[in-house]
């Protein structure tokens, strides 16, 4: 309802109300006086509501209150549904974070089987290979002439002697043997 219609309807209701008083004539004084002040009254209330209505000032700022009031709503809500979406996500990424961990530890452990498996096979070849040496040693001293062995005795002194060089050596055999087996199996 605009304000011009409830101001025509307050000065009906005023309008009807003294019509109503002037029915009931005569009237005391006092009887008057009242029916002024009470006239006076409901004047002075319409005259506020219709004062109201017209602050256009005080309308605007009810308004952006209002608007305001919305808008802080409306912030808190996206801002509860952005907070729900960064805990989902972070669990998510937690989630992630173990498995891939837990990928990782079954990859080493994976590698270290590898490597373990890998050494023994080595120690088995290198002892298989002193094996045949000392067999193939133990032949060919028995099949050789006297002088042969004497240097062959000499030989073996000098390699004591250097079992670091030695063992350098025998490694680096060791680890062509099995890489020229390797690539025959291929």
């Amino acid at each position: 309802m605009s304000a011009q219609d409830q101001t025509s309807e307050a000065g009906a209701e005023v309008v009807q109300a003294l019509a109503t008083q002037a029915e009931g004539l005569p009237r005391d004084a006092e009887a008057i006086e009242r029916d002024i002040e009470r006239t006076r009254e409901e004047l002075g209330e319409t005259v506020q509501a219709l004062a109201a209505k017209a602050d256009v000032k005080a309308r605007a700022h009810d308004k952006a209150t209002e608007v305001k009031d919305q808008v802080t709503g409306k912030v808190a809500e996206v801002k509860d549904q952005v907070t729900g979406k960064v805990a989902e996500v972070k669990d998510q990424v937690t989630g992630k974070a173990a498995e891939v961990s837990d990928k990782a530890g079954q990859a080493k452990d994976q590698v270290t089987g590898i490597t373990v498996q890998v050494k023994e096979q080595i120690a088995d070849r290198a002892t298989q290979a002193k094996g045949q040496v000392a067999a193939a040693g133990v032949k060919a001293r028995a099949a050789a002439p006297e002088p042969v062995r004497q240097a062959a005795d000499h030989a073996v002194s000098v390699v004591r002697r250097r079992d670091a060089q030695l063992a350098v050596t025998a490694v680096a055999i060791l680890l062509a043997g099995w890489l020229v087996l390797r690539r025959r199996r291929r």
